[in-house]
């Protein structure tokens, strides 16, 4: 009400002063060729060439005055979004750095263990026997897998993180379920030994494909391991840029603040 009572009284003063000098100007009569004489007939004269000048500078201090209030309340309502925006942000990171490290961690102790089952103690791949191979570990550890793989399709159908981040893990799916199919064969002739309806033709695929997966298994835990280091890799370049995208949030507040009404 004070800016508006404010307002009105300036609008007013200003149009009985003009109405003021176009009465003077008219009851002088003077003309554009008379010579004005006294600081009150060049007042007049130039209010009168230049009023269309100064009416669009009234006009635009005017607009500008009324308008002030609305210019702080929308400068209110953005910083009330960014403090909004940047709520939502944080939780949805605290979200994605979560399964970022589960994803991580997980992935690391099944591939650990991979390299334990295959090298025992020692990471030795010109070393490695696939006869060796315990049909019971491997048994254990795709159990291991499919575990990790349906917590990572969980994951994938809340989609809660980025495009980026989970386009690879979608990666990081497929390899852990190549991984995972590469151990149920190792452990498949075990898992249907007196099985009634095992054929002798059946027995003989199950032990090919186990001595098949036998070989492939280093390449295969390899390529779940690469597969890992570029899903964590992703993630952490993503993290990093919704952390700027917070500090950006914050720093826009804080010189908003800083610069007061």
């Amino acid at each position: 009400m004070k800016d508006r009572s404010t307002l009105v009284l300036i609008t007013a003063v200003l149009f009985y002063s003009m109405t003021i000098l176009a009465t003077a100007d008219a009851m002088s009569g003077a003309t554009g060729e008379d010579v004005c004489v006294g600081m009150a007939c060049m007042l007049v004269r130039f209010v009168r060439d230049f009023q269309t000048i100064i009416a669009a500078g009234i006009a635009a201090g005017a607009a500008w005055y009324a308008g002030r209030p609305v210019w702080l309340q929308l400068k209110n309502m953005n910083a009330q979004h960014d403090i909004l925006a940047r709520t939502t942000i944080v939780e949805r990171l605290a979200g994605i750095e979560e399964r970022a490290r589960f994803a991580e961690m997980k992935t690391t102790a099944v591939v650990q263990d991979g390299w334990w089952g295959m090298y025992g103690g020692w990471h030795d791949e010109d070393g490695y026997d696939p006869n060796a191979i315990d049909a019971i570990w491997a048994d254990n550890a795709e159990r291991a897998v499919l575990e990790l793989t349906r917590e990572l399709r969980h994951h994938q159908i809340a989609k809660n993180d980025t495009s980026a981040i989970e386009q690879e893990r979608t990666a990081l799916i497929a390899s852990a379920k190549a991984y995972g199919d590469c151990l149920a064969s190792v452990s498949a002739p075990g898992r249907w030994v007196g099985d009634p309806e095992m054929t002798e033709e059946r027995e003989k695929t199950l032990d090919e494909e186990a001595a098949k997966a036998r070989i492939d298994l280093p390449g295969v835990v390899n390529l779940l391991d690469d597969a890992k280091k570029r899903f964590t890799k992703t993630a952490r370049r993503e993290i990093e840029g919704i952390k700027q995208r917070v500090r950006n949030i914050d720093d826009a507040i804080l010189t908003r603040s800083a610069g007061g009404d």
